[in-house]
Order: C-alpha cells, then sequence, then structure tokens
C-alpha cells in the first residue's frame, strides 16, 4: 500500500509537460497566437508562449522579426502573413510571408503543456541553426578573398555556440583541420542530427525537417 501511495505521489507531482498532452485543435489555436503574436510584434505575448520567458529579451525579439537572427538563415523580415501549412502532433509547419513578399518556412515546435520551444523566427532548433551555418562554413576562402573568410569564421563561431559535438573545431585552425572537424560534425549529424536536442525536455528536429536539410548537404 505505501508504494502504491508513492507512486500516485510521484505521479501527481510530475511536471505538467510530462501529464499533459495537446488535441490537434489546441494545436492550431496556440500556432495562431504565436503567429499573431509575430505578425503584431507583440512582445509580452509571445514572451508568455516561450517555455523559459526569461531567458529571452525583448531586444532579441525584435532583432529576429527585423531579420537579424542569429545564423546565416535568410529570414523574413518584417512578417506579413504566417499560415498554418500542416499540423502534424505538437509540431506546426508555418509559411512566412514578409512585407516584400519573400516566403520562407519552417516549423513551430511545442512542448505538450503547450509552450513554444522551437519556432522558425525567434529561437530555432539548433540543429536547424547548425545545417544553417554548416555550409558556409566549408566555403574555402584561400581564393575568395577576406570577406568569405570572415564569414567562415562568423559560422564557425555560431556551430560552437549549438552545443553539438565539434570534434576540435577551432575558428584559429588551419583550413585543413577546420575540414577535417566539419567532416565529422557531417557524419554525427547524419547519425545522430534526428534524436538529438542541447537542453530539456527533448524536442528533437521534426522528421521531414531534417530529412530536406540532410538532402542540402
Amino acid at each position: 500500500m505505501k508504494k502504491i501511495k508513492a507512486a500516485i505521489i510521484a505521479i501527481l507531482t510530475l511536471p505538467t509537460f510530462l501529464l499533459a498532452e495537446l488535441a490537434q485543435d489546441e494545436v492550431k489555436m496556440l500556432a495562431q497566437q504565436y503567429a499573431e503574436a509575430c505578425m503584431n510584434k507583440d512582445f509580452k505575448v509571445w514572451q508568455s508562449m516561450y517555455y523559459k520567458p526569461s531567458e529571452t529579451s525583448e531586444v532579441r525579439f525584435k532583432n529576429a522579426l527585423q531579420g537579424a537572427g542569429s545564423g546565416v538563415m535568410t529570414q523574413v523580415a518584417e512578417p506579413k502573413n504566417i499560415r498554418i501549412k500542416k499540423v502534424d502532433g505538437r509540431n506546426v509547419y508555418l509559411q512566412i510571408q514578409s512585407q516584400n513578399g519573400h516566403r520562407d518556412d519552417g516549423w513551430l515546435q511545442l512542448l505538450p503543456d503547450g509552450k513554444v520551444k522551437y519556432d522558425p523566427i525567434i529561437c530555432p532548433h539548433p540543429i536547424i541553426q547548425v545545417f544553417d551555418n554548416y555550409a558556409f562554413a566549408r566555403m574555402y576562402s584561400d581564393d575568395s578573398g577576406q570577406r568569405v573568410d570572415e564569414l567562415r569564421k562568423m559560422c564557425i563561431a555560431h556551430l560552437l555556440e549549438t552545443g553539438i559535438p565539434t570534434f576540435g573545431l577551432k575558428i584559429d585552425s588551419p583550413n585543413h583541420a577546420q575540414f577535417k572537424a566539419l567532416d565529422d560534425i557531417e557524419e554525427w549529424l547524419d547519425e545522430n542530427g534526428d534524436k538529438w536536442d542541447v537542453s530539456e525536455p527533448h524536442v528533437f528536429c521534426p522528421k521531414e525537417q531534417f530529412r530536406d536539410c540532410l538532402k542540402k548537404l
């Protein structure tokens, strides 16, 4: 009896994200709320949806909406419209149109309690950030001039910040050492990227998005 009571107490004291589950209509409603917060540049609403509100800032929010987020991915500045294209569990595939007509897409990823962990504009999945920077980090800079060399260094710095294994990659290493480490990173991505996250509760990159990123390597 004592063991049964202990088990019940343990279940009741579990974090909300381990107990709750969202229906598809709830996921769509939250995705629409997220879209409106971004289109209206409403930081307070977006912050209330984020799973760690104390770890974000209005400056980061506004910079991302202006296309100045981290990494080198072409980000949609000044989103005019955000459409929900598909709901896959707690992952929502979005199409984002900017004020200038440019379109991009990405995934909003929710926790079981409805909080946002990753989204395509402000806080993209770290694996997506890896893919976004990887191709530029691989560019040869010997014959490309200082600008490309600086871009490579910036992208390598972003890779080092993602938290993935980087196999000795350093900004100031010789090119041959950098490319060896990048080869190892590519192999790791292929084998482990679809089941990796930098923090708990773990949310993995959507399978469809991960496959598309691998194809582009």
